[in-house]
């Protein structure tokens, strides 16, 4: 605050670990996992000192997010996007290592082959002939079985190390990847939600395990043909009958991934869509309570999982399969194997017929991994696929005798025949948005743009931002330092709590005191900080739930302004203000305060700019971030998280591989025992049978023991989701949850409409202010109600109480005499219809949009699309009613969209309809025929407009003035305009002066 700079917010991840601070790093190579022993001494004990246990910064983002992104980068260079191989340069990231650990595999197999091989051939064929045998060569077998089973599991615990480091660089290097062309996207077109999502989650988890798994059973040919050398040299030529059953078993493996490949794929769609369906549920929730429409979307996400599932379910039935046939292929083998050697009458021996079982069962732990293992590869496959899709968009750039669309024409449009905009096949082209535009703004100069409803008013606006597809590449002037100011605000940027202040300067750093109170002035925050009970350190809840939509817009101003950019795109920042307010905006803030900067002003009556719902905040604020040119900055936070991510992981896997290790290590100490009784014991107190199936069996609890330690602890890591899910249902408070009984109410109620607030008082959280302070009013049945106040006085608060989205803090709302709290949720909801400032639209048919349940007829819905003068406009998109819509209604206008959330309010037919400035989003001439049509269609409605202009209610029966959650003023609007010293006529006044 004294013009000092203060440290960064988001430190890099390599700043903040020292590589001396990591227990990975001080181990030695040959001690990878002798750190963890300490670390579970220490937490068997309760002295863990978990500041020790930070990550290495070469496992770290930073490193490795680099280091792939120059070899991704050099590839591109070297044969072109089209070209470029990101399975080679994923290969090239870990080709040092790679070649390390198949290495190490390869001792690891060698060890395994000599002593479940060589050396129990030898300890059987000592046995046999124990009479004749030298003491001293039974103990060096003894010792020497032992001593190769602790170099295996020295080998298989180095090899697990390796890959597991190697794993989490390639899944940390793979994310940075991935969110390095996300964050680069102008606009989410042509990548979904879900592919984002699934990008940075799941694909990512799979190329962890393919590293992890994947070199582990790369050797296993060399392991199949030298262990099928040696049975043969034990048993001849009828030893290749079993070995002949394992290259079935492994063509089969062959068989089922690419079965488990194709189920893959095509649960890709499948869940993209339903995480897409789901983050519109969760974005506009508000709104489907509003219009009870839980359970049309939860029946949707059901249909759409039920289909995933069945696709999982396939994928899954191959992979159980696979698993369960791996430990019986050592079994089939042998009977194979021995019936096939009896039957043509060969010989059969202990010392000949037990090293073959052992030869063939020390493969079974390389058989139990193969399928996982496998299915990992095949899963990895398609992940990378999916990056490398995400890579293969290209850029948009082009400004200059631009020709715009907002999706991409399905062939080059040229210049000849350029209007037909049908192909040969039938199929519609890309319609452009904008044609042939040339836009030159001087520097310095404000730039009105207007225009009526669907003329290109926002898609200029994106456009400049590169959000909007060219179908002509030609050349655009580059806006550095350009700034978007969205109506739908983009007020939280991430899924954390932010205070006002940092809402404001959008975590930039902070500059003189001077400068943050005058920006606080021009946009007329001083009053709402004062109210607010912790100033500009307030915390906003999720979605900014204690702010009013003129605060948020307000906010985002501010933060535009706040950042001193050249160039300036202000998309209706207006809108939700009051017209006070709006004119001090207008001639404080923008004309004066940005006064020498370059301009772009959209101008209706308020119309507003597009909002694309994504389910992350970083892919939801995409434009906002690349405006204020704060890529670097969520880079490093999202760098920061994922090393955190990392660092955790790292540990489970370590902690987990370590048991695992440290049962294997006893086991292999066991055998000394046994293999010492066997030689020293003689064979008329223990047949030579028995001690040879001793030994067999010694050598195969190694490998079942390390499998049931791995797969309990698995049990146990996966049941934290269970876990989880459980806490998020006993510790969510549902709606209504203190509604112990309901009233029913009658089949046609409410018949009349009237409305009273009696003592009502409202909060949104235990912890916050009242927000609605003693309303004590009554509104006629059928009668017309205009409310109005300054932003934050409470007018959108009106429309929560009212749907019961926030239970009373005290008194009652009742309709027809009815307590609303007295009924069910459903019964209240279903009955009163809400149209929405900003208008919501959700991904599906135009239909759907209109009426989920299918309770109405087409030719109801037409009809009301012709009221809202809308049916011309459906009529000529393909599909008609069944036309898909995009995310938030993207393929539609802003005004068309708000058009079709009156047509929603239409078709519902409600007693009561509430609006909030429903005409905020058209132009004058079409908010005059939507004007008629709602005093025609809701004559024998009670209406309840929420008015940010005031002249849209000066035809109201009568004026509701809030002013901090109180009734300040309520009459007529004749009756309030002859009193020169009302609320209502100050705001009328204000509203005036900035028309003339």
């Amino acid at each position: 605050m004294n013009g000092e700079k203060p440290s960064p917010i988001f430190s890099s991840s390599q700043s903040e670990m020292d590589t001396e601070s990591s227990p990975l790093d001080r181990a030695g190579f040959f001690s990878t996992m002798s750190w963890m022993s300490a670390v579970m001494w220490s937490m068997s004990r309760k002295k863990l000192d978990f500041s020790i246990l930070s990550l290495s910064p070469l496992d770290g983002a930073d490193v490795n997010g680099d280091g792939l992104q120059r070899l991704w980068e050099e590839e591109v260079c070297k044969v072109g996007l089209q070209k470029a191989s990101l399975t080679r340069v994923l290969l090239r990231f870990q080709r040092s290592r790679l070649l390390l650990v198949l290495l190490i595999n390869v001792l690891f197999m060698a060890s395994l082959f000599v002593g479940s091989g060589v050396l129990i051939h030898g300890l059987v064929s000592y046995i046999v002939q124990l009479e004749t045998s030298s003491m001293l060569g039974g103990i060096a077998l003894c010792l020497g079985l032992v001593s190769v089973e602790l170099f295996r599991v020295g080998c298989l615990t180095v090899s697990w190390a390796v890959n597991l480091r190697t794993g989490i660089r390639l899944k940390t290097a793979y994310c940075m990847l991935g969110f390095h062309k996300i964050i680069s996207l102008r606009t989410h077109s042509g990548v979904s939600v879900g592919q984002m999502v699934n990008l940075l989650t799941s694909d990512s988890y799979r190329l962890f395990e393919a590293v992890l798994l994947g070199p582990v059973v790369l050797p296993f040919p060399l392991l199949l043909i030298t262990c099928s050398v040696y049975s043969c040299y034990i048993l001849h030529y009828t030893a290749l009958i079993g070995f002949l059953v394992f290259l079935v078993f492994i063509l089969m493996q062959f068989v089922f991934a690419r079965l488990i490949n194709m189920c893959q794929q095509r649960t890709v769609s499948i869940t993209d869509s339903r995480v897409r369906t789901i983050n519109e549920v969760l974005t506009c929730i508000k709104l489907i309570k509003m219009y009870v429409w839980e359970d049309s979307f939860e029946k949707k996400i059901t249909d759409i999982r039920s289909i995933e599932e069945r696709m999982l379910e396939k994928a899954a039935l191959i992979q159980n399969f696979s698993v369960t046939i791996s430990p019986l292929v050592p079994i089939i083998a042998a009977m194979c194997t021995f019936i096939v050697h009896t039957g043509l009458g060969l010989p059969l021996s202990i010392d000949t017929a037990i090293p073959v079982v052992t030869i063939f069962n020390s493969m079974r732990f390389i058989l139990s991994m193969a399928p996982t293992a496998v299915k990992c590869l095949a899963e990895a496959v398609v992940s990378v696929h999916h990056l490398k899709k995400t890579y293969n968009r290209s850029a948009a750039v082009v400004m200059d005798n631009a020709t715009l669309s907002w999706t991409r024409p399905l062939r080059p449009t040229g210049t000849k025949g350029r209007e037909n905009l049908v192909s040969k096949q039938g199929h519609t082209e890309a319609k452009p948005t904008l044609r042939n535009i040339s836009l030159t703004l001087p520097k310095g100069r404000l730039l009105g743009v207007c225009g009526n409803v669907g003329s290109g008013k926002t898609s200029l606006i994106c456009s400049l931002l590169e959000q909007v597809g060219f179908t002509r590449p030609n050349s655009v002037e580059s806006l550095f330092g350009s700034v978007f100011c969205p109506q739908c605000i983009m007020y939280i940027l991430l899924n954390y709590e932010a205070d006002d202040k940092d809402s404001m300067v959008f975590v930039s750093q902070m500059h003189l005191q001077q400068g943050y109170n005058r920006v606080l002035s021009c946009c007329c925050l001083e009053k709402d900080l004062a109210i607010l009970p912790y100033g500009d350190q307030t915390m906003l809840g999720e979605q900014g739930v204690n702010l009013s939509g003129g605060q948020k817009q307000r906010i985002s101003l501010a933060r535009a302004v706040y950042s001193d950019r050249e160039v300036y795109l202000l998309d209706d920042p207006l809108s939700a203000v009051d017209a006070h307010v709006g004119k001090h905006l207008f001639e404080e803030c923008i004309r004066k305060e940005l006064q020498g900067k370059s301009i772009i002003f959209e101008m209706e009556n308020i119309s507003r700019s597009t909002c694309v719902s994504l389910c992350t905040s970083i892919a939801q604020g995409l434009s906002t971030i690349h405006a204020y040119n704060k890529t670097d900055e969520y880079t490093q936070l999202f760098k920061s998280l994922s090393d955190t991510n990392a660092n955790h992981f790292l540990l489970f896997n370590y902690g987990m591989r370590w048991l695992c290790i440290v049962v294997d290590a006893l086991c292999a100490i066991m055998t000394l025992p046994v293999c010492l009784l066997v030689i020293f014991s003689s064979n008329d107190f223990s047949s030579t049978p028995m001690k040879a199936l001793a030994l067999v069996l010694i050598m195969q609890l190694t490998s079942n023991s390390q499998y049931m330690i791995q797969a309990l602890m698995e049990v146990v890591a996966r049941f934290l989701s269970v876990e989880r899910l459980l806490d998020y249902i006993t510790g969510c408070e549902s709606e209504a949850m203190g509604q112990l009984q309901v009233d029913q109410v009658q089949e046609n109620w409410p018949q009349d409409g009237a409305i009273t607030f009696l003592d009502y008082k409202m909060r949104y959280r235990d912890n916050l202010p009242i927000v609605l302070n003693d309303l004590q009013f009554h509104i006629k049945a059928k009668e017309k109600l205009g409310i109005v106040g300054r932003t934050g006085s409470g007018k959108s608060s009106l429309a929560v109480a009212l749907f019961r989205l926030v239970e009373p803090a005290a008194g009652s709302i009742l309709i027809d005499g009815v307590d609303i709290t007295s009924i069910s949720l459903f019964d209240l909801r279903k009955n009163l219809s809400f149209i929405p400032q900003h208008p919501v639209l959700f991904t599906g048919t135009v239909r759907f949009n209109l009426d989920p349940f299918n309770s109405y007829s087409d030719e109801e819905i037409w009809v009301t699309l012709e009221k809202t003068y809308l049916k011309e406009t459906i009529f000529c998109l393909e599909g008609k009613l069944q036309a898909e819509l995009t995310a938030n209604g993207g393929n539609l206008s802003v005004g068309q969209r708000q058009l079709m959330c009156l047509s929603r309010a239409l078709l519902r037919n409600s007693k009561i309809i509430l609006l909030d400035e429903a005409t905020a989003s058209v132009d004058a001439e079409t908010e005059a025929l939507i004007q008629i049509t709602i005093r025609e269609a809701f004559q024998n409605c009670t209406v309840l407009t929420i008015a940010h202009r005031i002249n849209t209610v000066l035809q109201a029966d009568r004026i509701l003035v809030l002013d901090q959650g109180e009734v300040v003023e309520f009459n007529n609007p004749d009756v309030l305009k002859q009193r020169p010293n009302s609320w209502f006529t100050s705001l009328l006044s204000a509203a005036n002066s900035m028309e003339s």
